[in-house]
């Protein structure tokens, strides 16, 4: 199952930007393009410079592909959804939502490699680490990975949460955060669902919808889910 729910990550509602409906054709429109400059809404052409503006990652007809010095590489497929450059314009993640609200899948472009290349590794990773710490069993469990954004130093933040129809960990609905290098797939730190929330998320997060939602803090404001 830990395959199949590699396929399915999903990352809907991330902390970093306000939620869109990305298959609305309005999204489309430069007027609301610039307002969310990391979106890829459905069938639209897009194209999301780098930080430091030499490199350009473009989606078009469900290619990704990166522009470096004038040449183009074709790196990888998405249906509509969100890429994040790392700080350090050295690559950036891919937030996949495969055409549907609630599904996303994780990868990284490694654009510092002489040619570009892709790597699932980090989710794969989160999965499994998810997996472990709370016990999952058979063939009905399965995990939601969120990418929350990218810390200083390269390294990208993945939260992990049971899906809501799973079946077979202990302590559901169970939700970590991990930070790790996109590339290796290699885990530096893993948090608690508490510190996530805590650390990652901001007041206003914490009353909506998603990996952020506290209901201590909705029961302190009077609002509900």
């Amino acid at each position: 199952m830990l395959m199949v729910a590699t396929l399915v990550l999903l990352l809907a509602g991330a902390a970093q930007e306000p939620a869109l409906d990305l298959r609305l054709s309005e999204a489309c429109d430069p007027a609301t393009r610039h307002k969310r400059p990391t979106q890829v809404p459905q069938g639209c052409p897009s194209s999301i410079p780098s930080p430091d503006g030499t490199l350009v990652a473009n989606v078009v007809a469900g290619l990704v592909s990166v522009v470096r010095n004038g040449r183009s590489f074709a790196v990888a497929s998405m249906g509509y959804g969100r890429i994040l450059w790392r700080p350090d314009s050295q690559g950036f993640a891919i937030a996949d939502n495969v055409d549907s609200g609630q599904t996303e899948i994780f990868s990284y472009v490694d654009t510092a490699a002489p040619v570009p290349v892709q790597s699932t590794r980090l989710g794969e990773a989160a999965l499994q680490r998810f997996g472990e710490l709370f016990h999952c069993r058979g063939d009905d469990w399965y995990a939601n990975t969120f990418t929350d954004g990218w810390t200083p130093e390269g390294d990208v933040r993945l939260v992990t949460q049971g899906g809501l129809h799973s079946e077979g960990c202990n302590d559901m609905p169970a939700m970590l955060g991990v930070i790790g290098d996109p590339m290796t797939g290699r885990i530096r730190e893993v948090l608690t669902a508490d510190q996530v929330r805590a650390h990652w998320c901001t007041a206003a997060q914490r009353l909506s919808f998603g990996y952020c939602w506290d209901e201590a803090a909705a029961v302190r404001s009077n609002r509900q889910p």
